[in-house]
């Protein structure tokens, strides 16, 4: 079908393997699920809605993209650090952050983040009586991570020095605790910042910038095929269309009530089960 209308509007979590994967999924928008083979009619009718300049920006942005970097954030406890990574994020062009909240309640600065958020795929781990952390770091080790973890202790080599030869999945901790042992067990590679003060450590989202920036910096300058694929940034391009428009659900059903009375047909879905006709309750 072309929409099914979610009451509540939370968005869907996708499997953590599509990162990497190719294959066209609903797209991830509040109140709608889409069925990806009438995503083309419905997206050639909503950008009529968005300016030249809108339109152009999403280009742009999709063109920096990449998953080949990710980040974990462990059991953050302070809504303006997690707003603050979030910020960081998605200026740098990070498309995925996977939230490990098993103990503290992951929080975001109401306003601060909501720019920045909007345009992110957040992964939450937060089952009750779940190993939440291994479950993270498992799915993204399977999927080709190097799970990178932030580290003071013996054995970390400055984020400068870190191999890039497969994706990174950089980890970062507790802002009083740091990363848990378990996640420093199941780390392949430990990093840190060098610093020249008394001060020996920054402030979370500081750290988590400046790693992101070392990294995502010394990856648009080599040969890594680093940018998203072709299947992965339609996905994304059609999700943000989506949310450029505030009464995008009101137009969807605009643009099936005019279909429907036209006579036209618009989707491809297969089976000849065709439900897009009409939108429905969940």
């Amino acid at each position: 079908m072309i929409g099914r209308i979610r009451p509540g509007g939370a968005d869907a979590l996708q499997s953590v393997a599509a990162p990497l994967r190719d294959t066209p999924t609903r797209a991830n928008i509040p109140d709608m699920d889409i069925e990806p083979s009438c995503r083309k009619a419905v997206e050639a009718y909503l950008c009529g809605f968005l300016t030249a300049g809108r339109l152009a920006a999403i280009e742009r942005v999709l063109a920096q993209r990449t998953r080949f970097l990710t980040v974990v954030l462990e059991e953050l406890c302070h809504a303006p650090n997690a707003s603050a990574i979030l910020r960081s994020c998605e200026c740098l062009g990070i498309q995925d952050v996977h939230v490990i909240s098993e103990r503290n309640r992951f929080r975001l600065v109401r306003g601060a983040s909501s720019g920045a958020a909007k345009w992110l795929t957040l992964r939450h781990y937060s089952a009750a009586g779940a190993d939440n952390t291994a479950v993270c770091l498992t799915a993204l080790r399977e999927v080709g991570y190097r799970i990178v973890a932030t580290s003071l202790q013996p054995g970390a080599v400055p984020v400068q020095e870190l191999p890039m030869d497969r994706p990174v999945a950089l980890c970062v901790g507790n802002e009083e605790n740091g990363i848990s042992d378990k996640l420093y067990g199941m780390a392949e590679a430990r990093v840190f910042l060098p610093m020249c003060g008394f001060t020996q450590s920054f402030n979370v989202s500081v750290a988590t910038a400046l790693c992101l920036h070392s990294l995502t910096e010394r990856l648009q300058q080599s040969d890594i095929s680093w940018h998203l694929s072709n299947a992965a940034r339609d996905e994304l391009r059609f999700e943000w269309i989506c949310k450029s428009l505030r009464h995008r659900r009101l137009l969807v059903e605009r643009f099936l009530a005019e279909q429907k009375g036209s006579g036209l047909g618009i989707c491809n879905c297969p089976g000849g089960n065709c439900k897009c006709q009409g939108l429905t309750p969940e």
